[in-house]
């Protein structure tokens, strides 16, 4: 009994870390979302994020409020580096970014 316990005590652990801090993209107007090679989407845009792609969030900064429609899904100043599937490392507007974890400022 007890070794059936531990199996299932384990199966649960294993699965609730393969669902934990997986974080998405997702732009409500397009099908991607850019990401940027600087912060406050400075730089140019490195890759464009399609939509539903897991990435990993480091870290976020907060800057002007981005109002604009072709830029965000929500007004927000904050943006957060993130690294995706590829490896590619850069930023992208917070509101691009669904099931967002705690991450520290940049």
């Amino acid at each position: 009994m007890l070794a059936v316990g531990a199996a299932i005590a384990v199966a649960v652990a294993v699965a609730g870390t393969a669902s934990a801090g997986t974080s998405v993209t997702h732009n409500n107007y397009y099908s991607y979302a850019g990401l940027y090679a600087g912060n406050q989407g400075t730089g140019g845009v490195i890759w464009n994020e399609y939509n539903d792609q897991s990435v990993t969030m480091l870290c976020y900064s907060d800057g002007a409020n981005v109002t604009d429609r072709n830029y965000s899904n929500y007004n927000s100043p904050r943006w957060f580096r993130i690294r995706d599937a590829g490896g590619r490392v850069g930023y992208i507007h917070s509101s691009y970014v669904y099931y967002q974890t705690g991450v520290g400022q940049c």
